[in-house]
């Protein structure tokens, strides 16, 4: 017993320093790495966020090899229980195994997270292919939070936890935070049952300008409340969200490695069914029905905006798709849904204003591909002198 719990707080330690140092990595230009114990000792060696995502690999590993020591059996299931936090909907055992192969597809995100699809080559594609290949499987138990069938273990509405996690939060007409965006919807295939469950029209009509942020921000669309069906969320409670991969990311790693390698389009498709299905889409099949590489391409793109939303990892496709980048450079995104106020669409001579349209526009993001080193962390942990560069 005392040998199964101390593997279960080792691998549960190295597992968090890993997604931390994931996510640090994947986002932040430069970071320190600091094996200090808690005790207030500051690092102010930053290093790139190609050596962050190194740790983070390497924390993975090491719980990896913790949990090949360990079995699924009343001993592990207590302690698991015991020092997984309640966020866990249900507290759902993830067994070694499973654990194993979370790890083995977080390190496959790791990587395609942080390569560019313009400079991948053939080997690339196989060392994606090769690490979600021993990835999660469907019925894989995910860390999740949120709201679970009958609000069990509802961290979200708990001590305003709400306002951290929640991505509608307080999304009601008078007390908005923030919309649902014209571009998601936009992804949606035709007759996607995902769409009809979780999204319906804005209750007080299409809404522009958002809080004078730009007319991007403008919808027409509110999430269904998780009360009334929906998936996601309500003014008061979030709904069930993975925290660390899922087997859905897992079989779309690999659906875009055959896809875009050219190696097996119509096995990638296939997988993207799988996802669809499990989902309860309610989709056609893709698979077998001769589509091109640039249409599988356009699938595998709407997939993971749809069949992955809510998981994290939009700006990450974002910005190894090229989108992020200057649209002098290739990047942007073309025949984009727009919400235009009628006021900008006033006819020459006409004092009448339209309503609210959509239009496509093109969109030109032009976003760093790495974010600085946040002035919050410099001012309390100022980078020594040699630390990579924290700031674009």
């Amino acid at each position: 017993m005392l040998s199964q719990k101390k593997g279960i707080l080792q691998a549960w330690a190295y597992w968090w320093k890993g997604y931390s140092y994931s996510r640090l990595g994947s986002i932040f230009l430069s970071g320190p790495i600091n094996d200090a114990p808690a005790n207030g000792t500051t690092n102010g060696n930053f290093v790139d966020h190609d050596k962050l995502i190194a740790e983070a690999n390497s924390n993975f590993d090491k719980a990896a090899t913790v949990l090949a020591t360990l079995t699924e059996n009343a001993d592990y299931d207590q302690v698991f229980q015991a020092i997984v936090p309640n966020f866990n909907i249900n507290q759902q055992i993830i067994t070694p195994a499973m654990w194993i192969r979370q790890i083995h597809t977080f390190e496959a995100r790791n990587y395609l997270a942080n390569h560019k699809v313009a400079n991948m080559t053939a080997d690339d594609w196989n060392t994606v292919s090769s690490l979600a290949s021993t990835g999660m499987v469907l019925g894989d138990n995910s860390f999740m939070f949120g709201m679970a069938p009958g609000g069990v273990n509802d961290l979200s509405s708990a001590q305003n936890l709400i306002f951290v996690f929640h991505p509608f939060a307080l999304h009601t007409p008078t007390n908005a935070f923030t919309w649902v965006s014209e571009r998601l919807i936009q992804d949606y295939q035709p007759g996607d049952n995902r769409f009809t469950k979780n999204f319906g029209l804005y209750p007080g009509g299409p809404t522009v300008n958002v809080r004078s942020r730009g007319i991007q921000f403008g919808t027409r669309y509110a999430p269904i409340n998780i009360e009334d069906g929906g998936s996601y969320a309500s003014d008061a409670h979030l709904g069930a969200i993975s925290i660390g991969a899922t087997w859905e990311e897992n079989n779309l790693m690999i659906a875009e490695a055959k896809i875009r390698s050219g190696s097996d389009i119509d096995g990638g498709l296939a997988l993207i069914d799988q996802v669809r299905t499990a989902q309860s889409a309610g989709l056609a099949p893709i698979a077998g029905t001769g589509l091109t590489q640039d249409q599988a391409i356009e699938q595998l793109r709407s997939e993971r905006r749809v069949g992955l939303y809510l998981r994290g990892l939009a700006f990450y496709d974002a910005r190894r798709w090229g989108v992020t980048a200057p649209a002098a450079n290739g990047g942007g995104r073309a025949n984009a849904n727009i919400l235009v106020p009628g006021n900008l669409l006033v006819p020459p001579g006409s004092t009448t204003v339209p309503p609210a349209t959509i239009l496509p526009c093109f969109i030109d993001y032009d976003f760093v591909d790495y974010w600085d080193v946040p002035q919050n962390e410099l001012d309390f942990n100022a980078a020594a002198s040699g630390s990579a560069p924290v700031k674009n």
